[in-house]
């Protein structure tokens, strides 16, 4: 008996080996046994990832923060022991004088792993349970400050206020009048130019009759504050005081105006000291919040409406004041991310929450916690895909979402780790970030180094799991919008000459998706902690020693010189004459001049299928001994392959055709068949493998397969 495989797409990921003989499970059948190295693309295939290009060395272990101002200007702030160093795309940010611009901060690393951060245009607002909350701002390219937040009105309260009794009848002012004697009380705040109203004005106290006539009535005056726009006038009534008019001048005449009891000053809060200091932040309704402090861990505090830095109050309540709710639940967990969709959604080590409102905008008197799931999150933040939140639960080895449901007015969601358990155990999620485009993946950093991949596409059902090395390990992860395609920038270790390194690199595109005819093979880049050179960047100069390699000192690169595979050599200090004078680099010598070289660490793909087994409506072929005797794969855009049963019996694939030794092989896009020669047994694999640093892309696998023996 024979039958023919086929899987045209590897939407499911890598899956568990608990997996290996669920093949009825439609998943099963888009699945692989193993994905390194390899991304799994929404519309089904599979490619191995790009390489990572060398950007800078870091001082040490680093935290990696997105600063987004727009889509064109994007920062990558590094974080490491007390210093601050900032990036673009292409490299460090350097000041006036060309030297790296860095900023010290009283903050360790190990506090800076933990900052919670939430931006509005050039303002970076930082929070940690270590210190009050900070501010980082931007006023230049090369101008930021870090600075504590300042949570007291910054409209100052007007000064010198006065009061006097005013007499129609005689046009005489006077202190006090002796027909019922009572004490008039007033205090003045202003408006400046933001629409932000001051604390209230020192009091100021004037004697008049019980009831003020029209012919007899305080007049007030202050003086004149910069910047002001308006000035709010209130009067005292058993103990209190209400508004009773405004002036666009220092001066008002109260005349037996009633206080409106309802309109009261603000009055100054500030629930971020002695320790009380939250750990995560966002915006919500034009409104910053903060929640998870130490002291009151499942407390969030709003700050006025169209005022961050406010937490001022009145008395009554107003609908824009600053306002603070605590959750009840049946465990006291403190709250770990803050994520605004239509309603905020609050994620603690017990239960997730939504905070909503009857009218829609959240308000001191109008306001409810309820809770969604009771999966439990971890300290990382949530990440938000789409109309999708995704969280670590509590343990850090699964990964949640939420997704607002219209028929019950609630969130719901799924686990996205229990097909791929095997990639979480023992191990736990450390840092993860978001890769919108091209393929719609969220980068995962593992406690132990390693990097996962998950390509993520709700709308289609693609949800795919690959795994990822690299010799040294992944420290921290970020994304920034591109242009065509979102920026991934890493903090990997790696030990060069038995001492441990951190670079800061990014991922190259592999693009897959471009046209084979828009694809020069010379500019592809599959190698990490790589370097480039292309000579139509350099004057068309072609070159054959390669320096600027001190990072990779002692160890072995790959290197593709005009797109063809060189041998692989190790980096070492070298001379060379060069019109007439030794030059001494840190490099290596290809052997002939060349246009376009890159030179990196090597990394291998892997692809492996799950187990190749027929099923049909009366039997199937799990348990029986098979061998497969052909496989037909489906290559796109690709120069480089090997073809086995298992990757310690490989057979490659004979790319070339008529071009010339040392010249680049042409991308290929078609079918490709190899006989294979395999024992029979009970459980049969397609692999797939590129050691090279060549493009690799599969779209399809057909074994074919021989059922006995």
């Amino acid at each position: 008996m024979a039958f023919h495989g086929f899987q045209s797409s590897f939407t499911a990921g890598e899956l568990s080996p608990s997996l290996a003989v669920r093949i009825d499970l439609a998943r099963y059948h888009t699945g692989c046994s193993l994905l390194e190295n390899m991304v799994v693309h929404p519309h089904g295939g599979a490619s191995k990832r790009g390489g990572l290009r060398y950007l800078a060395a870091l001082a040490g272990k680093t935290r990696l923060m997105p600063f987004i101002f727009s889509s064109a200007e994007t920062y990558i702030l590094a974080w490491s022991e007390k210093k601050l160093s900032f990036f673009t795309k292409e490299g460090q940010l350097l000041d006036g004088a060309g030297n790296p611009y860095v900023l010290t901060t009283p903050f360790s690393y190990e506090t800076a792993k933990k900052m919670g951060f939430v931006q509005s245009a050039d303002v970076v607002y930082l929070v940690s349970e270590d210190f009050a909350p900070y501010k980082l701002c931007r006023y230049a390219h090369d101008n930021w400050k870090l600075e504590a937040v300042n949570f007291s009105p910054k409209a100052a309260p007007p000064a010198g206020l006065g009061a006097w009794l005013y007499d129609v009848r005689t046009s005489s002012e006077k202190t006090s009048d002796g027909n019922g004697l009572k004490q008039w009380s007033f205090v003045v705040t202003q408006i400046n130019q933001a629409g932000e109203e001051s604390l209230a004005s020192a009091v100021c106290s004037v004697e008049g009759p019980e009831n003020l006539r029209q012919t007899c009535y305080p007049k007030l005056s202050w003086q004149q504050c910069a910047g002001a726009e308006e000035y709010r006038i209130y009067q005292e009534k058993n103990g209190k005081y209400g508004y009773i008019g405004s002036s666009l001048v220092p001066r008002f005449d109260a005349k037996n105006i009633a206080p409106d009891m309802t309109d009261c000053p603000p009055k100054a809060y500030n629930p971020f000291v002695n320790g009380n200091y939250p750990s995560c932040v966002c915006f919500h309704q034009q409104r910053l919040v903060f929640a998870g402090s130490k002291k009151r861990p499942q407390t969030l505090w709003f700050s006025r409406t169209g005022n961050f830095e406010s937490f001022t109050r009145s008395s009554p309540v107003k609908a824009d004041d600053a306002m603070e709710i605590s959750i009840a639940g049946n465990e006291v967990s403190r709250i770990s991310w803050l994520v605004s969709l239509r309603t905020l959604l609050v994620g603690t080590g017990g239960t997730e929450w939504e905070v909503k409102s009857n009218a829609g905008a959240l308000t001191a008197s109008d306001i409810s916690l309820v809770p969604q799931s009771y999966r439990g999150s971890s300290r990382l933040p949530a990440l938000i895909i789409g109309s999708s939140v995704l969280h670590i639960n509590r343990t850090q080895r699964e990964m949640h979402d939420l997704v607002y449901d219209f028929g019950t007015d609630s969130y719901s969601g799924s686990d996205h780790a229990v097909l791929a358990g095997h990639l979480f155990a023992n191990r736990a999620i450390t840092d993860w970030a978001y890769q919108q485009s091209p393929d719609s993946v969220i980068w995962c950093v593992r406690d132990d180094g390693a990097l996962l991949g998950h390509t993520f596409l709700r709308e289609h059902e693609v949800f795919a799991w690959h795994r990822h090395d690299t010799q040294g390990k992944f420290i921290a992860v970020c994304s920034l919008p591109g242009a065509s395609a979102d920026e991934v920038f890493f903090v990997v270790e790696r030990e060069i000459g038995e001492q441990k390194h951190y670079f800061l690199e990014r991922m190259e595109h592999n693009r897959q998706n471009t046209p084979q005819e828009d694809v020069s093979v010379s500019s592809l880049f599959y190698v990490d902690c790589g370097l480039s050179y292309h000579a139509k960047e350099n004057r068309d100069v072609p070159i054959r020693y390669v320096g600027g390699l001190e990072h990779l000192q002692g160890m072995e690169v790959a290197i593709i010189a005009n797109g063809a595979v060189c041998p692989r050599q190790k980096v070492r200090t070298l001379s060379y004459e060069k019109n007439g004078e030794t030059v001494q680099i840190t490099g290596i010598d290809i052997g002939y001049e060349a246009y376009d070289i890159v030179i990196g660490l090597p990394y291998a793909a892997k692809l492996k299928s799950m187990p190749v087994e027929a099923e049909n409506g009366y039997a199937n072929t799990l348990g029986k001994r098979k061998r497969i005797q052909g496989i037909s794969v489906y290559f796109q855009n690709t120069n480089h392959a090997k073809i086995g049963t298992d990757f310690t019996r490989m057979n490659e694939v004979k790319w070339r055709r008529n071009e010339k030794p040392g010249q680049a092989v042409d991308l290929q896009t078609d079918y490709v068949f190899m006989h294979l020669t395999q024992h029979y047994e009970n459980q049969n694999h397609v692999c797939i493998m590129s050691e090279a640093p060549l493009p690799l892309t599969v779209l399809a696998l057909l074994p074919e397969v021989q059922v006995g023996g």
